[in-house]
């Protein structure tokens, strides 16, 4: 006879706390690290790649856009089918993508490889599931905190690790420690992490017509968002590729709407709590990953002095002139400080719930941001200002935001919703890119042909990453004042509601057979 726990969970397939927050971080980890590190070969100096900027960008894009049409998808297909089996398939996938491009005779294959590699983004949405519906309630917050830091800061450290392989071994090296990472994680997925119980299942049919336009809509826009640096905002191409998939995501909408078991239920958007905090999540994208992201590489790498055509030396108003080792190094001390704190964020996010959280991250950005005025002259002031931004802004938002959005849905909707919050999070992380590249070139300095930022620019950034981290406050606060509407009972308890019980202590009740309540000991 098969004894379930309130959760959902077979007992016989319980396993210890410890043991699945280790393997949903390790997943997560290997997600993170594919998503940065190819970062590095736009600067390699291998003549594999040769020297067309374009070309080379595809690295990313291809990655990108293959990223945000999975996520979703995906998602959708773990909280019907079973999250472990769709993770499963993700890594396995993932690791044939690396393979495809670790042994690729062409850049063009490096590019479709990476393309493969892009359904890893899928991999954070299926953990926040595995995490709700395996864990006890009281351990949800430290494992979202875990992961959602893991997803941060392991992007950081797979950029600096990339770079140190790029500069003294071989770029191929770079992709096989990824199939080595992808296949460990597969292997620990299968141990480490239960299997799904028919009780947190959705079930039903899979939507087609609506995986097919969403991709075609995905694509086109947040191909217009990444191109937008290079084109122009207000460029023809830009237009009408946004136009294109505006339209197409029209359509999508219209089907989900009819469609008995759709990838996004669209309703949820009637929700007031759940369609504020991913206005939030897509402040927090644009403002605390995008444009911080490239904000503070630009600050540190600009020279602090030039020499100037006539021979002589001119000091700049702004810039550092980090090596880009030195650049990275800011970024992953503040995935290590954030990670190291993480047990505080997930006793907070217990004890006060996740908006509280989420306030002080986009209120640890607007101080950060303001305190680049008086920290971009100095290099050890900077590097703190920014590791205190990166552990506090990004690590605090980026595990309290999905917090937020598991509040709002059911258990069997926790992957499609918080992968749906991810796709947010990603398109305005390149709204964010492109914003700060037209922000820090109102004003530049030229020199013969370089030109680089001026005082203007960086105050000017400064006071749009302060408004967008303030905007996101707002939302925050607005999006506690409503209350979910319908089925989605959170299992991210405060400190008010009694934490759920495990096996073996009292008062536990289990379901035994067909689902009825049954007293302990039965």
């Amino acid at each position: 006879m098969k004894r379930i726990l309130g959760n959902g969970m077979d007992i016989r397939k319980v396993r210890s706390v410890p043991w699945i927050v280790t393997g949903l971080v390790f997943a997560e980890l290997v997600g993170a690290f594919e998503s940065g590190m190819a970062l590095q070969l736009l600067y390699s100096n291998d003549p594999f790649f040769g020297t067309d900027i374009a070309q080379l960008s595809w690295i990313m894009t291809a990655y990108t856009l293959i990223a945000a049409a999975s996520v979703g998808v995906c998602g959708r297909l773990g909280d019907q089918f079973g999250r472990k089996r769709v993770l499963i398939a993700v890594l396995i996938i993932s690791t044939i993508g690396t393979l495809v491009s670790a042994l690729a005779p062409s850049v063009e294959v490096v590019i479709v490889g990476r393309a493969i590699q892009g359904v890893s983004a899928s991999i954070l949405p299926l953990t926040f599931g595995i995490a709700r519906s395996a864990l006890p309630s009281a351990r949800v917050p430290l494992a979202i905190t875990l992961l959602g830091i893991t997803a941060s800061g392991a992007g950081a450290g797979g950029i600096l690790i990339a770079g140190v392989i790029i500069d003294h071994f071989t770029w191929h090296l770079m992709f096989y420690v990824c199939a080595v990472l992808s296949v460990a994680a597969g292997i620990t997925t299968v141990f480490m992490i239960p299997k799904d119980s028919t009780v947190v299942k959705a079930g039903g049919r899979i939507d087609y017509v609506g995986m097919v336009l969403f991709s075609l809509g995905i694509w086109p826009l947040l191909y217009a968002v990444t191109k937008a640096g290079d084109w122009g905002l207000g460029a023809p191409r830009t237009l009408i590729f946004a136009a294109v998939g505006a339209v197409i995501l029209l359509l999508w909408a219209r089907w989900e709407l009819n469609f008995g078991d759709p990838i996004v239920d669209i309703r949820r958007f009637r929700d007031a709590k759940f369609s504020l905090t991913m206005l939030a999540t897509a402040m927090s994208g644009a403002v605390l990953l995008g444009m911080l992201g490239v904000f503070n590489k630009a600050v540190m790498r600009t020279p602090e002095s030039i020499t100037s055509p006539d021979g002589s030396i001119v000091d700049l108003p702004v810039g550092l002139g980090f090596s880009a080792t030195q650049a990275a190094i800011p970024s992953v001390l503040g995935a290590v400080v954030g990670f190291t704190l993480s047990p505080v964020t997930a006793r907070l996010a217990h004890s006060l719930g996740a908006t509280p959280v989420a306030m002080l991250g986009f209120g640890t950005g607007i101080v950060g941001y303001f305190s680049v005025l008086f920290t971009h002259q100095s290099p050890v002031a900077f590097v703190i200002n920014m590791v205190v931004l990166s552990a506090g802004g990004v690590a605090l938002t980026m595990a309290a935001l999905p917090m937020m959005i598991i509040e709002c849905v059911p258990e069997v909707d926790t992957s499609a919703a918080t992968g749906m919050q991810l796709v947010t999070r990603s398109t305005f992380q390149a709204v964010g890119t492109a914003l700060i590249g037209v922000v820090l070139a109102i004003g530049t300095l030229g020199f013969g042909s370089q030109s680089f930022m001026s005082q203007t620019g960086l105050t000017t950034a400064v006071v749009v990453g302060i408004a967008g981290s303030a905007l996101g406050l707002v939302m925050v606060v607005a999006a506690d004042r409503w209350r979910p509407n319908g089925s989605g009972e959170s299992s991210i308890p405060t400190e008010t509601t009694a934490p759920e019980q495990v096996p073996g202590e009292t008062g536990v009740g289990e379901r035994i057979g067909d689902g009825e309540p049954q007293p302990k000991g039965v």
